[in-house]
């Protein structure tokens, strides 16, 4: 049957507009689905750009995130170099944390975010440099006190003297090369009294008792003696405990003491003396009568 119907002309002729309207439906959804392909391609195409993007401003944001906060940690304590440099650092942060990524023209999210941190920045920024101005004025006038003090005071730790004040220096004949190359404490009394100097330092290392106020005899370094009234008391710093003393030449308290013991032994000698000749002056008067 299909020979028969082939070998007739209409039959042909069908069978050809058959073909190609087949063909054509063929060639049509090829074409179709390539470009529905094409599509799918596309848009798949651009999502590794967009996550390579996303991943980028999730790296820039952490970046300043963790920039920031490395800052204000290095804040921490009393650096005042830090401080000095929080704009710059700030800004530095801000430019490179990848504020282009946070499209920051057309994100009012990110403009009120941004806005806030650096009104907070600026209040402690203003916060700090107060506190730093109090502290740089405390240590200016303690330093001054310690320095014009007419007291002789020293920083003891161990046996060796840290720190002496210009008085200290004065009274006990020392350079201030000397206080920095480490002058032994026990050193400054007489031979006589260095054991019982080092005692007491060893005492005070143990947690003991030590009297906090004694008088003892300094030893100048030009070989002067001299009476010393000293009061001590331990102190924290910040690289340590140490040991806080006052010095005071007390030669003419004690000179003072010498005259009056004098003067006192001569009154009492005339005063026995007195005595002694109203007496044989009374025993005469009873003879007499």
């Amino acid at each position: 049957m299909h020979t028969a119907l082939s070998s007739m002309p209409g039959s042909r002729l069908i069978v050809t507009q058959d073909i190609s309207l087949r063909a054509l439906i063929l060639v049509l959804t090829s074409a179709a689905l390539a470009f529905a392909f094409w599509l799918l391609t596309m848009s798949i195409r651009g999502l590794p750009h967009e996550f390579s993007t996303l991943q980028s401003e999730h790296r820039s944001q952490m970046g300043m995130i963790e920039a920031l906060s490395t800052l204000f940690e290095s804040m921490h304590g009393n650096d005042p170099s830090s401080m000095d440099n929080l704009s710059t650092e700030l800004q530095t942060i801000l430019a490179t944390g990848g504020l282009r990524s946070l499209k920051f023209d057309e994100n009012r999210q990110y403009q009120t975010l941004v806005a806030n941190l650096c009104r907070a920045v600026m209040q402690l920024v203003a916060s700090l440099a107060e506190d730093r101005q109090r502290l740089e004025t405390s240590e200016r006038r303690f330093r001054a006190f310690i320095e014009q003090s007419p007291l002789a005071i020293c920083i003891v730790r161990g046996s060796t003297i840290h720190y002496a004040n210009p008085k200290f220096l004065s009274t006990m004949g020392l350079k201030e090369d000397e206080i920095l190359a480490g002058v032994d404490a026990p050193s400054l009394f007489v031979p006589e009294e260095q054991e019982a100097s080092r005692e007491r330092i060893r005492r005070r290392s143990r947690g003991l008792p030590v009297p906090n106020e004694i008088e003892s005899i300094a030893l100048r370094r030009d070989g002067r003696k001299f009476p010393v009234y000293m009061a001590s008391s331990m102190i924290d710093l910040p690289d340590g405990s140490a040991l806080l003393a006052f010095v005071i030449d007390i030669s003419e308290r004690k000179n003072a003491e010498e005259r009056l013991r004098s003067s006192l032994t001569e009154k009492e000698v005339l005063l026995r003396e007195l005595y002694h000749r109203t007496r044989n002056n009374m025993n005469v008067i009873v003879a007499m009568l």
